[in-house]
């Protein structure tokens, strides 16, 4: 594993009680991952995550689950950090 891979996996401890996992491409886009849809309880979308593959994915998943919900991240107006703002379907 990169050390960029390892910055982006790491969490700060403050989030520790979260449970998640986190998903993302390096340089593997032709590997696949199983997980069943019942498991996915949210999504949240990168900034810089297009519409047309935030639309295939909320489809995809809702065809299964359609107890999931959908947020987005974007960039605050005047702090450094990032809203999560939920995704209306």
């Amino acid at each position: 594993m990169s050390i960029s891979q390892k910055l982006l996996g790491t969490k700060a401890l403050f989030w520790q009680h979260e449970q998640e996992y986190r998903l993302r491409k390096f340089n593997q886009a032709r590997k696949s991952l199983t997980i069943t849809y019942d498991t996915i309880a949210e999504v949240i979308f990168g900034i810089k995550t297009a519409q047309h593959t935030k639309k295939d994915i909320m489809n995809a998943i809702l065809k299964l689950n359609k107890n999931v919900r959908f947020y987005e991240a974007k960039l605050h107006d005047s702090q450094f950090k990032l809203d999560i703002v939920g995704l209306l379907l």
